[in-house]
């Protein structure tokens, strides 16, 4: 008996003439805040070594309220400014490790970010609320705080 060769057909996808083209990843900038602001927590989320290069900066018409611990960012009001830091992903890989890491309780969405040199920076990516606001409380996240506790738990 003869088996002919089969192909499987991934239905999940169009056709391949209906494909967009691949397109090349391009570096981008996230504004990060809270946790991801520690360059030891970036490193180890982005699964390297090497220290993350980090700016200070800024993007304005947001504030965070506090989810447990860790800052959840909100829109508004105009007036309000919240700090962090720039980080430039370097590829797709990094990019998805990010958004990874924070979960479906955020979720990506554009700003426009200002570095501490002054330079403005549109279309960055950072990590806002995705949950119910009613679960938030007001308080300050405290970075430095943050990495004390965190190196008192691993004594």
């Amino acid at each position: 008996m003869t088996t002919l060769p089969t192909t499987e057909t991934d239905f999940t996808q169009p056709p391949p003439h209906q494909r967009p083209p691949h397109q090349p990843f391009h570096k981008e900038y996230f504004f990060l805040y809270g946790t991801l602001a520690d360059p030891s927590t970036l490193s180890s989320t982005l699964g390297t070594s090497i220290p993350p290069s980090l700016q200070p900066a800024s993007i304005k018409g947001w504030h965070y309220k506090l989810w447990g611990l860790y800052p959840a960012l909100l829109e508004g009001p105009q007036t309000g400014v919240v700090r962090g830091v720039a980080y430039e992903a370097q590829s797709a890989s990094e990019r998805a490790k990010l958004i990874a890491h924070q979960g479906s309780h955020y979720t990506t969405t554009k700003c426009r970010m200002e570095l501490e040199d002054g330079r403005v920076v549109d279309d960055v990516l950072t990590f806002k609320w995705n949950g119910a606001e009613n679960v938030l409380r007001d308080g300050e996240f405290d970075l430095n705080a943050w990495e004390m506790r965190e190196l008192m738990d691993t004594m």
